[in-house]
């Protein structure tokens, strides 16, 4: 996993230091006479948290916008002006790696071998003139740059489809959950009323059964040669029943009694 640096700080000593961990042993007060100052480089694996600038700010000097101040005169006890070193995490590269260089003279260039240069003497101000100390720092390449980017893309698709893919699921979900409503509804009707037109089919089927074993008794009657077959045809009101009734030896007033109703 990649490491970048997160943040500087500073051990300050009245003689040498040794055993601190990740401490770069350049003394930022070196050759002025005064207090050891020694850098601690501290890492992140945060990519977002990383250094990205530096700026150096003198006595009262304000701070510009998104740098922050490390509060260590670096020009501790040694008189003259407080030096501060300052850096952002705002923009790109991010910082990898940091070092420092105590030289006799000045230094002119932006870059030392393999490293950038912070072009400001940090040991600048002191009563008594000493080392010119310089910060040297090593970024991400513009590659490296490239593939964080392809990286953090590729990672924000992958998390809108799993996101697409749990809205998709539940969609699925509730359709799901709908069909098995309509299925439910569908048995219902089955059960109820798909049940009850059967039924009635079927009693129209048995009533049919009926009226042709009537049908076929009625036609024996009528092939009988001892029975006689009288059809009565007129409107309704007519006197067909009341005749019928009379033939039927229904000798009441209004010849209601027989086996034919009439319609008055």
């Amino acid at each position: 996993m990649a490491r970048y640096v997160h943040s500087i700080s500073f051990v300050v000593s009245d003689g040498d230091v040794n055993g601190v961990q990740d401490m770069v042993h350049v003394d930022m007060n070196a050759g002025s006479k005064g207090k050891y100052i020694y850098p601690v480089i501290h890492y992140t694996h945060n990519r977002d948290d990383a250094i990205t600038g530096w700026y150096f700010v003198q006595n009262d000097q304000a701070t510009p916008p998104h740098f922050t101040k490390i509060h260590q005169d670096l020009n501790q006890g040694a008189g003259g002006t407080f030096n501060y070193l300052c850096y952002t995490k705002v923009g790109e590269p991010k910082v990898k790696h940091v070092s420092f260089m105590a030289l006799h003279d000045a230094y002119g260039s932006s870059t030392h071998h393999e490293w950038k240069v912070f072009g400001q003497d940090l040991n600048t101000g002191a009563k008594r003139v000493g080392r010119y100390i310089y910060l040297l720092y090593q970024t991400e390449t513009a590659q490296e740059i490239q593939a964080k980017r392809d990286r953090k893309l590729r990672l924000q698709r992958e998390e809108e489809l799993r996101v697409q893919k749990q809205v998709n699921a539940a969609k699925v979900k509730q359709l799901r959950l709908r069909k098995t409503d309509l299925e439910q509804q569908h048995t219902h009707i089955v059960q109820h009323e798909f049940n009850a037109i059967h039924r009635r089919r079927l009693e129209l089927d048995r009533q049919i059964v009926a009226e042709q074993k009537e049908i076929q008794s009625f036609e024996v009657e009528r092939s009988h040669a001892n029975h006689k077959l009288i059809l009565l045809i007129g409107s309704t009101g007519h006197g067909k029943s009341t005749f019928g009734n009379r033939l039927m030896d229904d000798v009441s007033l209004l010849a209601k009694e027989g086996p034919f109703p009439t319609s008055y």
